[in-house]
């Protein structure tokens, strides 16, 4: 849930985050419900002036990963 990706930045107080998930699948490509995410909390943690720095992906049983820095989705 956002708010509690707000409360612990709050709690920490964090300038910046890097969130990161493994899809158990292997692909490493985003969902839409992942970009969704990703923007809801880059929206949210915008208003404390906290900056989203990434969103890596990471592919289950392989090397393979996502940047969503990377790929200029932030």
């Amino acid at each position: 849930y956002p708010r509690e990706v707000v409360k612990q930045a709050l709690h920490l107080e964090a300038a910046a985050v890097i969130f990161s998930h493994c899809h158990p699948s292997g692909t490493v490509q985003p969902s839409s419900q992942d970009r969704a995410l990703t923007k809801k909390l880059k929206d949210a943690l915008a208003l404390l002036d906290v900056q989203v720095l990434d969103h890596i992906i990471i592919g289950y049983g392989n090397s393979q990963f996502f940047s969503f820095a990377d790929h200029h989705l932030l």
